[in-house]
């Protein structure tokens, strides 16, 4: 999993202030540079994702968060458990 803060502060060092970068100051500089930070920035992204979630008819019938299994109700737009957005459709 990708550090967040690791990545705010690559993307900070990429943006231009007055003209320069901080290539030196980058978390990402001693790693496979701009290319692992992009990489990072993206599983971050994905995680964000909404998952859909799973319905149980068993035992225990109700609703299941699609990326942690807990138990969400009916319309939850957020787990409450992990915080993954929930997509009904």
């Amino acid at each position: 999993m990708a550090d967040y803060e690791k990545v705010i502060k690559g993307l900070e060092c990429c943006t231009f202030i007055l003209g320069k970068r901080k290539c030196n100051e980058c978390p990402y500089q001693s790693d496979n540079g701009c290319y692992q930070l992009q990489d990072d920035f993206h599983a971050l992204l994905k995680e964000q994702e909404a998952v859909k979630p799973n319905r149980s008819g068993g035992m225990r019938p109700g609703w299941w968060c699609g990326a942690c299994n807990y138990e969400i109700g009916q319309g939850d737009k957020y787990c409450k458990h992990c915080g993954q957005a929930v997509k009904w459709e």
